[in-house]
């Protein structure tokens, strides 16, 4: 599952750079649906960057701290 979290940035990345191949040289409905593919995908990127942060196992904050809270 860590690993999901790791290639969601570079998921994000990939298919952000989709709208560039299929966007048409002049239309004006190409300039819009590539906004709406792109807001679409932010949103849809956010709410998967918020089920893995639910989903991954939280780690202690005092793992690394031997002595423990001052």
């Amino acid at each position: 599952m860590m690993d999901a979290a790791r290639l969601l940035p570079l998921l994000g990345f990939g298919l952000m750079l989709l709208p560039l191949l299929w966007m048409p040289a002049g239309g004006a409905l190409g300039t819009l649906g590539a906004k709406i593919y792109l807001f679409t995908l932010w949103l849809v990127l956010i709410l998967l960057a918020v089920v893995l942060s639910r989903v991954l196992p939280r780690e202690e904050e005092d793992a690394g701290d031997p002595a423990g809270p001052l």
